[in-house]
């Protein structure tokens, strides 16, 4: 698993990863489809962010959730995503 940089905002490294499932985000139009969420919260600053993954079976959610998540947090200004 890809390590967590520290908080791009205040350079804290005291950082919680939790992952839920089963819910879809009110925002996400996809009904009848499993949904996995990984959180990255910062505890000196409290920013945060989500990955999440939803599919029509179980499978493997929870690592696509917590890839997005990292992937996310550990992005820093003036960088591009690979698919960019």
């Amino acid at each position: 698993m890809t390590k967590l940089l520290p908080c791009p905002f205040c350079g804290g490294e005291n950082l919680i990863q939790s992952v839920n499932g089963g819910w879809v985000p009110r925002h996400v139009e996809i009904y009848e489809k499993y949904c996995t969420v990984c959180e990255i919260y910062c505890e000196d600053c409290g920013a945060s962010i989500e990955g999440w993954a939803a599919s029509d079976i179980l499978s493997n959610l929870y690592d696509i959730a917590v890839n997005e998540a990292i992937l996310a947090w550990n992005k820093r200004d003036g960088e591009r995503k690979e698919n960019e």
